[in-house]
């Protein structure tokens, strides 16, 4: 049984609201990176958020609610409870989160974007390239049960049992609402990972799909052995573990363990400092410490900490690979929708290109928007004359296109040089690398254009 507990002082959720009310200049910006390439910048929609990581402090609520995996208590633990010691206390266990967003964005490689930074443009928009990874916008929970006892074989004061929950966005999203949006039916369960007795000779790893309507034979529920409350989805593995010292037998009865759900929010923000208001015999742990969990009683368990900010593991954040360059037009279709016809096109531009030839403006997803209602034209020719050429050439941006900017790329996507126009027309660049074939951009207020140059 769930029971949830307020966690944010009245005090501190008032006084930002009135903050964003009386002053929404101060709203910051949020940004995240574009499907197509790029970073998009959206005002900060005004939702409370205490521990100014992006969420709305209600969606933390709801999400922690309906995604905070269930836990059992088997019938022969000796000390399941919160209290220090072999007693069995009625009282409810104490399940510290830090959920968090991971901000879509595009990686080269399979590690994890980086936290509590901006998005890094890894590529501009319509310069994407096969093998990059996209991290599609995902809410993290990393939690961990709170034991006063581990009276295992080996047994010790306090113990610290943590798990990962991630939970994808679903529903329509103009690329914020989502960080607020609490209708749960837009939100799916992904995955749901334990790892158990880190560190040792018996640490074992889990991970399955979290139980949702897509994944009806998902994991919803974490198996604390007896005694030694290694977290485990599966009673099978809960039972030996990898050696036989690990865990006991997880095959007697068992019951569903109460529990406090508790948002403590971000290191740099905490929402809870001390542990003492909800349980007493926790007064004076502060989750995001850096003593271990009941230090003052000899406890040996590592720090809260440690399970809130655990590493990523490539088995748990799992990327999206570009693919061939085909896929790479249906992307920029689903972030532009110019028409059948445009796909038809940027399809049939792919005839003979290997994936390592794709990139700015390889394909060429051909179009425009024309007006407030999201219209679509052809996209204009970019003129670039001699071309081909020994070096020096000339882009005609036309008389409108004057406060554009020009970047001049190679076949891989390297940005080599940017020029600005200061309003004129015609612009001057020379390519001073070998022959070959390289991709201009020209970028203004309304649109982009891209254009290929061969030097001889």
């Amino acid at each position: 049984m769930k029971q949830r507990v307020p966690h944010i002082a009245p005090f501190i959720t008032a006084v930002m609201a009135l903050m964003l009310a009386v002053c929404p200049s101060m709203a910051q910006q949020i940004e995240a990176g574009s499907r197509c390439g790029g970073i998009v910048s959206f005002p900060h929609p005004g939702f409370v958020d205490a521990d100014m990581d992006g969420l709305s402090d209600t969606l933390e609520e709801v999400l922690l609610g309906a995604f905070v995996p269930k836990f059992v208590e088997f019938s022969d633990d000796d000390c399941p409870g919160p209290a220090v010691g072999n007693s069995a206390p009625g009282d409810s266990n104490i399940v510290v989160c830090h959920i968090f967003p991971l901000v879509g964005q595009y990686v080269e490689d399979d590690a994890p974007p980086t936290l509590y930074a901006p998005p890094v443009a890894v590529v501009e928009e319509g310069c994407l390239r096969s093998g990059l990874r996209w991290f599609g916008s995902t809410v993290i929970i990393y939690g961990a049960l709170l034991y006063g006892h581990d009276c295992g074989l080996t047994g010790h004061v306090a113990d610290v049992e943590g798990f990962a929950v991630s939970v994808r966005y679903i529903g329509p999203d103009d690329g914020v609402s989502w960080r607020s949006d609490t209708v749960l039916a837009n939100w799916q369960g992904h995955l749901i990972q334990t790892v158990s007795h880190a560190g040792t000779l018996c640490q074992s790893v889990q991970t399955f799909p979290l139980r949702s309507a897509a994944f009806p034979a998902g994991k919803d529920t974490i198996y604390p052995s007896p005694d030694k409350h290694g977290n485990y989805l599966t009673r099978s593995a809960c039972s030996g573990g990898i050696m036989f010292f690990c865990d006991p037998s997880c095959n007697n009865p068992y019951s569903l363990k109460k529990i406090k759900v508790v948002n403590v929010g971000e290191e740099q923000h905490p929402l809870v400092t001390d542990l003492g208001p909800f349980y007493a015999g926790y007064a004076g742990e502060n989750p995001w410490g850096n003593s271990d969990f009941l230090a003052s009683q000899s406890g040996s368990a590592g720090t809260i900490k440690d399970k809130m900010m655990r590493e990523w593991r490539s088995d748990f954040i799992q990327p999206e690979v570009i693919g061939p360059c085909g896929e790479i037009c249906a992307i920029y279709h689903g972030c532009n929708d110019c028409g059948d016809e445009v796909l038809a096109d940027c399809i049939g531009s792919c005839q003979g290109v290997q994936d390592s030839q794709t990139g700015c403006g390889v394909p060429l997803y051909d179009c425009v928007v024309t007006d407030a209602n999201h219209s679509h034209a052809p996209r204009p020719v970019l003129a670039m004359y001699p071309n081909p050429t020994a070096g020096l050439f000339t882009i005609d941006l036309g008389p409108t296109a004057t406060d554009a900017v020009i970047g001049l790329y190679d076949m891989q996507g390297r940005l080599l040089a940017t020029r600005h126009p200061n309003g004129q027309r015609k612009v001057q660049l020379e390519v001073t690398g070998p022959a070959g074939i390289y991709l201009v951009r020209v970028q203004d207020r309304n649109s982009i254009a891209h254009g290929r140059l061969l030097k001889l």
